[in-house]
């Protein structure tokens, strides 16, 4: 990926605080789900003549499967993205099962913001945004990253310097 004269500066994956409403929807269906369940279950059910216990059950069980699922997922495929910043370009791994690798030259970056919503910022995380001229990636979000400040002066200092070594000037237009 790197070559070894560019070493690596930095590295990080995303927060799972980015999903934390997807995590409290599947929280509240799973509490939800088996308590009325159970209610149902031991209120009406089970003083009738329902045969089919087994099929019920079977089917809340599938229910209450489907969001663990959901979060195991989301956990996975957000821990399976890795931002890595050289001396010479960002990169982005990312990918459960197949990996996609795209990588940003530093001197392709015009210009750069950041961002921290409330919820995150609470727990130290934060967005940067880069704007760019890059073909295949002209907004490139790092997402919900720890110190997202360091890592946006980091990067700032370090487009300055890629600019100066291969020689890449801003001409503005306007």
């Amino acid at each position: 990926m790197h070559s070894q004269s560019e070493g690596v500066i930095w590295e990080s994956s995303p927060s799972h605080w980015t999903e934390f409403g997807t995590h409290l929807k599947c929280s509240v269906i799973l509490i939800v789900i088996p308590t009325a369940s159970f209610i149902l279950f031991h209120f009406y059910l089970k003083n009738t003549r329902f045969r089919h216990h087994l099929l019920y059950w079977l089917l809340v069980a599938g229910l209450v499967l489907w969001p663990l699922m959901r979060i195991f997922w989301i956990r996975l495929r957000t821990k399976s993205i890795r931002w890595t910043l050289s001396s010479d370009r960002l990169t982005r791994t990312f990918g459960v099962f197949s990996h996609q690798t795209d990588n940003l030259d530093l001197y392709r970056v015009q210009d750069m913001y950041l961002l921290q919503p409330f919820i995150l910022r609470m727990v130290g995380c934060g967005w940067v945004k880069l704007l760019t001229t890059d073909k295949t990636d002209k907004d490139m979000w790092v997402g919900a990253i720890k110190d997202p400040t360091e890592f946006y002066e980091l990067i700032r200092k370090h487009v300055n310097q890629c600019r100066l070594r291969v020689g890449v000037r801003e001409v503005d237009t306007g």
